[in-house]
């Protein structure tokens, strides 16, 4: 009878270096996603200063160093092939980003609205409930500075959270919506699911960290109560959260957000509806400068 054991521990062997493969690929896709925004960012840049989006100098720069960093690693060959198509997506993402840049410019009906928080959170679908999809939206890191843009005319409106089914009172906002140069035009009460979100490849037994804004936390408390594992960590924002931990490829995090940034940002939920009340839901307030 023939002894399969040898073929058996060599199949094992096989799946985990074909393992570790896939971890590597999850590794690269998410810096390509990471070198994408990045390149937005920059096309941003130039699009402002009026900088065509090649600069053939930067990229034989970038061949230079990359050509180094791979010697008696990667057939140089390869690496020109490879950063070929790299900076042929660069280029390509940057001039979409500019055409839409250059739409924003002549498309003067876009209502330009500050909200605290970036693309994918619930101040962004309160925001679109609220006024439409003809806006563009102002992201900002704190309260302070989407206040800052509505009092500078930056920003037509600011979309704010007031209150909480579950916490109450938003105490962080209360100070400048209580100020005499603040209109309360609108209110919009938008359903809080919260779902944990992580990378690609993320598991619940992996996970030690939760990151998310203060006030998700918060609302999350019996959840985190019952996973004493998990450490808590503040951040700015639930959608910003789970997209650094996607780019970042963070297996050891998971961010509470919505479902929606998690299809955006192509995180994978590992649970759903962590909040501790079913009928969990923020009400925002519509905000205009108030008319001197």
């Amino acid at each position: 009878m023939i002894d399969s054991r040898p073929f058996l521990i060599l199949y094992m062997d096989l799946n985990d270096w074909r393992k570790q493969i896939d971890d590597v690929d999850s590794e690269i896709v998410g810096l390509l996603a990471k070198r994408a925004q990045i390149a937005r960012e920059i096309s941003r840049l130039k699009h402002l200063s009026g900088t065509p989006i090649r600069d053939r100098e930067r990229e034989m720069r970038i061949f230079d160093r990359v050509r180094n960093l791979s010697v008696g690693v990667v057939d140089s060959r390869v690496v020109d092939q490879i950063y070929e198509a790299i900076l042929a997506e660069s280029r390509r993402v940057q001039a979409v980003e500019q055409m839409r840049e250059q739409s924003v410019d002549d498309d003067c009906s876009l209502t330009k609205v500050a909200i605290q928080g970036t693309r994918g959170s619930y101040s962004e679908a309160a925001a679109l409930e609220a006024l439409g999809s003809n806006i563009e939206i102002l992201g900002c890191d704190t309260f302070d500075e989407a206040f800052a843009l509505l009092r500078s005319g930056r920003a037509e409106f600011a979309v704010i959270p007031k209150s909480n089914t579950i916490v109450g009172e938003i105490t962080s906002t209360k100070e400048h919506l209580d100020a005499d140069d603040i209109d309360v035009k609108a209110t919009v009460k938008v359903a809080v699911r919260h779902v944990l979100a992580g990378a690609v490849k993320a598991s619940m037994d992996e996970i030690t960290h939760v990151v998310s804004h203060p006030e998700a936390l918060r609302q999350c408390t019996e959840f985190l109560s019952a996973n004493p594992q998990l450490s808590a960590v503040e951040s700015v924002d639930t959608a910003a959260s789970l997209r650094d931990i996607v780019w970042n490829n963070d297996v050891h995090s998971a961010a509470i957000c919505s479902e929606a940034a998690a299809e955006l940002y192509g995180g994978v939920i590992l649970k759903r509806d962590i909040a501790d009340r079913e009928d969990n839901a923020t009400t925002f307030v519509v905000l205009t400068a108030a008319t001197q």
